[in-house]
């Protein structure tokens, strides 16, 4: 059982370690649970939770990366954003770092001659 407790006081001047004014301390149980298709889950919580209020807080891992909200509307933009993603994580070995750009770049200029 974790307990989160603080001063009433920034610097904790006058009161003991861990100890504060009407303020009631808090308790927290971690539970990891399976969440179903239907979404509904179910938790039998430890004998010394009191009855009461609580607050029910759930924290699922990312299944992708962060995802692309376009805010202005511009659904073209963020459709062709998600492609060159999508290309990217398909074709790691064919991203070039910044000096084999800049090398390809001067090999193509090179070929040009002068003008």
């Amino acid at each position: 059982m974790l307990q989160v407790v603080a001063p009433s006081r920034a610097d904790g001047a006058g009161r003991s370690p861990g100890v504060c004014s009407k303020r009631k301390s808090m308790h927290a149980h971690k539970l990891t649970v399976h969440i179903p298709r239907s979404r509904r889950v179910e938790i039998n919580l430890p004998e010394d939770v009191p009855e009461g209020e609580a607050e029910v807080i759930v924290l699922v891992q990312e299944q992708r990366g962060p995802r692309l909200v376009a805010a202005d509307g511009n659904e073209k933009l963020l459709a062709a954003c998600r492609a060159v993603d999508a290309w990217r994580e398909n074709n790691p070995d064919r991203l070039l770092s910044k000096d084999q750009v800049d090398a390809a770049l001067a090999a193509e200029r090179d070929g040009w001659g002068e003008p």
